[in-house]
This record gives structure tokens, C-alpha cells and sequence, in this order.
């Protein structure tokens, strides 16, 4: 058995998560079937950069 914890990332760790997310999405995208939007980011239509992303 494998024991997960899961702690909030701090400010200085945030970078972490916000660098893998799109990589999350992109996996996920095989499952669901997902797409990336006209600016090849796979959010909302209206996303166009990667930093936009994070203020949705």
C-alpha cells in the first residue's frame, strides 16, 4: 500500500504546479478526448497564453 499526502504548495512552489498543469491536461486530453483551442492550449476558447490560464 502506498500512503499519499497531499500539503498545499506554498508561493515558493507554486511554479511547480503551474509547470505541470498543462502536461496534466494534455494526459487527461487522451482519456476525454480534449483538444487544444486555437492557440494550442488546451483551456476555454478564449485562453490564449499559458499565464492566462492560471487567472481563470
Amino acid at each position: 500500500m502506498v500512503n499519499v499526502e497531499t500539503i498545499l504548495a506554498d508561493k515558493d512552489k507554486a511554479n511547480i504546479i503551474r509547470n505541470i498543469y498543462p502536461l496534466y491536461l494534455y494526459d487527461l486530453s487522451e482519456i476525454y478526448g480534449n483538444i487544444p483551442n486555437k492557440y494550442g492550449i488546451y483551456e476555454y476558447e478564449s485562453v490564449k497564453t499559458l499565464d492566462e490560464q492560471y487567472h481563470i
